[in-house]
């Protein structure tokens, strides 16, 4: 269907929300970039030592925002949350694995594990031609009308491109789809790093040079990754010198992309060091909420991939917990910064579980209060609790905790059988905070010296507003029309109404990977620091 004939329909009543009228004739282009972990308290000192010129450039003629990502902050559930507009309540992403009703396994995520609709397939399926490059968990790639290259998480063995020809051509060019494939942990080789960077901004100028997109998303994972190394804030330091470059890449992409493109660039949460540690796991047996029956075995690594690892280390973890005693369980994959997370042990709903159901409610009361009372010396540890289910509503509730708290700014939160319940470190970790950045310049783009502040489920709902196109009632987002320099509301619709509209089952042919690329894929995983085994 035309997109004018699309928004004829959405205006003659087809669902709620504001139905103003669009006033622009011909929409112009939108490109979306994403700085994966870029943070203010960085970006701003450089620049304003002139060390990020092409920022700079944006911000002056446009505006700025703090862009809150999802709790936990973690790349899986903020990239899935920003191209749906939704939270992981709907979409069925969490973190970075899946836990099977009725099971303990885990296995990684994907593209199919998103139950809701990402923002360039709404758009391809309304006729317009997009880019896609980078974006987290958009393996395996699905048809579009116009190029994806899958992101984290992405085989490399397998086809990470669509059209699936694209991929050979890339690979051909020494571009990888997963910086996991070339960084490993504790040696960041940083002239691999700024290759692929070289590498991903020539094919990325191609691809913005040509006429015929309307949208296209990019992210950079890399940054992410290193400064989960190295970060510490200094300006002078490694990441600094990765920002540089990222800003000498967005020169490049900007002017490729042309002046009658709309830009929001982005991060999907932000970067800090903590002083300290509070560890859930440990506090739960000090509590007795959950009891050990045995002192968990050290696992090696040894040659195994990290599929076998982490297997191991659960069925250990578990293994050393007595799970007829214990009635909360907690997850270092589901903890993240200064956000955890507690699971009680439910009967009916869990192996082994203990928890009856009609106990289950006043028990999640009682952890709240018990955590909001955890102090060191006449500090409060735990600042914010939610019900898990509150927080993030929806069809795919249950991937998301029954808990979800949010402790100090200087506390991480782990949950692991190795460290005392608190801990403070002689030298501050790095780790992801909840705070990214938003920077939205163009011509349909208003100037504003005031930073504002967004979540990070409003970028799908914005980027269809820009395009001239209804966004979902259904989204959590919602579309920031503040920022535009010609006032009009959103136009929405409901999902139902949307002629153009797949399930995601229908979005692509599921294609199935094998054990060993399941290996490799896990692997990629570790690599970048989620699920850290330390």
């Amino acid at each position: 269907m035309p997109r004018i004939l699309f928004v004829l329909l959405a205006l003659a009543g087809c669902g709620g929300g504001s139905q103003e009228s669009i006033s622009r004739n011909a929409p112009g282009r939108l490109l979306v970039l994403g700085w994966d972990g870029a943070t203010f308290d960085l970006v701003d000192p450089l620049l304003a030592r002139g060390r990020l010129p092409n920022l700079a450039r944006l911000v002056e003629a446009g505006q700025t925002a703090y862009m809150e990502s999802t709790r936990i902050p973690i790349s899986s559930a903020a990239w899935v949350g920003a191209t749906t507009g939704r939270g992981p309540g709907e979409t069925g992403v969490y973190d970075f694995f899946d836990r099977a009703p009725g099971s303990r396994d885990l296995k990684v995520i994907d593209a199919r594990s998103n139950r809701c609709s990402p923002v360039w397939r709404i758009l391809s399926n309304r006729g317009h031609v997009v880019n896609v490059f980078g974006v987290p968990v958009t393996w395996p790639p699905e048809p579009v009308n116009g190029r994806m290259v899958a992101g984290m998480l992405a085989p490399p063995s397998e086809a990470w491109a669509w059209p699936p020809e694209y991929t050979d051509s890339l690979r051909a060019a020494g571009l990888v789809p997963d910086v996991g494939m070339w960084t490993q942990r504790k040696n960041i080789d940083l002239p691999t790093v700024f290759k692929q960077i070289d590498l991903k901004e020539q094919e990325l100028v191609r691809l913005l040079a040509q006429d015929d997109w309307s949208f296209s998303m990019v992210v950079f994972k890399s940054l992410d990754v290193v400064s989960h190394q190295v970060y510490d804030g200094r300006t002078e330091g490694v990441v600094a010198q990765l920002l540089s470059r990222l800003d000498s890449a967005l020169g490049s992409m900007l002017e490729a992309a042309g002046p009658e493109t709309n830009v929001l660039l982005m991060s999907d949460h932000g970067f800090t060091t903590y002083a300290g540690s509070f560890n859930v796991a440990s506090w739960l047996v000090e509590q007795g909420y959950a009891v050990r029956k045995g002192e968990e075995v050290a696992v090696p690594w040894g040659d195994r991939s990290y599929t076998e690892f982490t297997l191991d280390v659960e069925t250990r973890r578990l293994a050393a917990v007595d799970l007829a005693r214990t009635r909360v369980l907690a997850s270092e994959t589901e903890c993240e910064g200064h956000f955890g997370s507690l699971r009680l042990n439910l009967a009916g709903r869990d192996p082994d579980g203990v928890v009856p159901e009609e106990e289950a409610d006043s028990l999640l009361t009682e952890l709240s209060e018990a955590l909001l009372a955890v102090r060191s010396g006449d500090q409060k540890v735990v600042t914010r609790v939610w019900r898990g289910s509150e927080l993030y509503p929806g069809p795919e509730s249950r991937v998301v905790p029954d808990l979800i708290f949010e402790t100090m700014p200087d506390r991480e939160v782990v949950a692991n059988d190795r460290q005392p319940t608190l801990v403070r470190w002689d030298v501050p970790r790095p780790d992801h905070n909840l705070d990214g950045i938003l920077v939205a310049s163009g011509p349909d783009i208003a100037p504003r010296a005031e930073r504002g502040r967004w979540s990070i489920l409003d970028l799908a709902p914005t980027a269809l507003t820009l395009l001239g196109e209804p966004a979902y009632v259904e989204m959590d987002g919602i579309a920031r029309t503040e920022i535009l320099r010609v006032k009009r509301g959103a136009v929405l619709i409901r999902e139902e109404d949307d002629p153009t509209h797949r399930e995601p089952d229908e979005a692509w042919k599921p294609v199935e990977l094998n054990a060993d690329a399941r290996r490799e894929q896990i692997e990629r995983l570790r690599e970048l620091g989620y699920a850290d085994d330390e």
